[in-house]
């Protein structure tokens, strides 16, 4: 059986794709007649989107495999509409749907009704996530502390990535000083030709 592996870490998640792979591999290895068809990796993606670049690439090449393997429900989806059309297109496709820590297995109505419940505690876990994240902004906001970036000329952290902002600085500053520059040797040359001229008479 050709088994595609999907993994997925989000932004909060502290930690690479790394644990979630090696755990799969190791549980493909205790079934000898489970073939790895392909890795899909999303990294840095939350769970609440239904597109991904590699679950979309997964799933455009659904023929090709005979069954999807995670690590938990909620790396492939978070969305109870969501688990629902996914688990209906594995269905008219014959690919099994296997969740290595959770036991999984959809070809059974036990199966079935267990995974309904997960998907119900995945979506609810969800939307607990986002009021408590709403609340606490909500909480700041009402402490009168200011949320977000500072703009403007106050936003003077150099970004790593890129360094847009460090050349911009040096833009700047070669912008400010060069002029300066100019006028003080232009002072200070009318200087010398005053004292010249004073010395004369």
């Amino acid at each position: 059986m050709k088994v595609a592996i999907y993994i997925r870490v989000s932004t909060r998640d502290k930690q690479d794709v790394t644990k979630q792979r090696d755990y799969l591999l190791k549980f493909m290895e205790l079934k000898p007649d489970w073939e790895v068809y392909n890795i899909y990796a999303d990294v840095g993606v939350s769970g609440s989107k239904s597109h991904r670049p590699a679950l979309d690439d997964m799933l455009a090449a659904i023929d090709n495999y005979d069954a999807v393997l995670v690590y938990k429900l909620d790396r492939i989806g978070r969305s109870f509409k969501h688990l629902f059309e996914l688990m209906d297109l594995f269905k008219e496709k014959n690919v099994e749907f296997i969740s290595a820590t959770q036991s999984i297995n959809t070809t059974t109505p036990e199966g079935k009704l267990f995974f309904s419940m997960l998907a119900s505690f995945a979506e609810f876990e969800r939307e607990m996530t986002v009021m408590r994240i709403k609340d606490g902004l909500a909480t700041a906001r009402a402490r009168g502390r200011k949320l977000g970036r500072k703009v403007g000329s106050k936003d003077r952290k150099p970004r790593k990535k890129l360094g847009y902002y460090l050349k911009e600085e040096k833009k700047r500053n070669e912008k400010i000083t060069g002029p300066r520059d100019n006028v003080a040797n232009l002072l200070e040359k009318a200087k010398e030709e005053n004292g010249k001229w004073v010395m004369q008479r």
